[in-house]
């Protein structure tokens, strides 16, 4: 742990929040963090939330709908959804997904807004 205003990805809980979908949550006054890893075939139904959501694709492949445009998004890849947008999709490949996730103003609920969340280890 290092302290004060800086943070390492160890020092949150992996959360479960879903079979296949472990997280990393940290949170600030404004902005939320999230390190995700979620393994090949998972899907993300089609939902909407009133947050704005930043997804940055550090490994991996995910295919993805924001409102009317879907793709394959890859390595180096941002996807922005802005509020209110329905979006959804799946990790495509053989490969997990490493994204970090960017929600403003935070989300209340703890990764995707799953209530089955679980911390996995700590």
């Amino acid at each position: 742990m290092r302290g004060g205003p800086f943070t390492s990805w160890d020092d949150a809980p992996a959360v479960q929040v879903s079979p296949g979908d472990v997280v990393r949550v940290i949170t600030g006054l404004g902005v939320q963090v999230i390190r995700s890893v979620v393994q090949p075939g998972v899907e993300f139904e089609v939902h909407g939330h009133p947050e704005e959501q930043m997804i940055v694709v550090l490994d991996g492949q995910l295919r993805f709908r924001v409102g009317d445009i879907e793709t394959v998004a890859r390595a180096g890849d941002v996807v922005h959804v802005p509020p209110g947008v329905p979006h959804g999709g799946g990790v495509v490949g053989d490969r997990p997904l490493v994204a970090i996730e960017v929600f403003q103003p935070p989300r209340p609920e703890i990764g995707h807004g799953s209530t089955r969340a679980r911390i996995v280890d700590s």
